[in-house]
């Protein structure tokens, strides 16, 4: 959504992009956000966030013996997305209601960009 406004936009996640997603989506969204300019950067993992940036640690490896590499991403702005917890009580309350529920998306589990 900022992407496509012409805003920069910087994208770091923990784990990998994607995770839990096949293959062909997986693919699909990735290319849709570097299509889009986004810098992605994946097993990073934020540190501080100060009035210029945010300073990342990026794992190169396996820890304990990983090559940590410390950066600065400067940014004006910085939207956080943690603690993301699912909610499926829409579909609970469905149940028994209608003869058939299925829950689709972040309600039947919790997802990563």
């Amino acid at each position: 959504y900022l992407a496509k406004q012409g805003k920069n936009v910087t994208f770091i996640t923990r784990s990998q992009i994607g995770r839990g997603l096949i293959g062909i989506i997986k693919r699909t969204l990735i290319e849709f956000l570097v299509g889009y300019g986004v810098h992605l950067y994946p097993y990073a993992t934020p540190e501080r966030i100060t009035e210029r940036g945010v300073n990342v640690w990026l794992n190169t490896g396996q820890p304990p013996a990983r090559d940590n590499v410390f950066f600065f991403l400067p940014a004006d702005t910085v939207v956080l997305a943690v603690g993301a917890e699912n909610n499926n009580q829409l579909a609970k309350e469905l149940s028994g209601l209608v003869s058939e529920v299925y829950p689709i998306g972040d309600c039947a589990g919790k997802r990563s960009v």
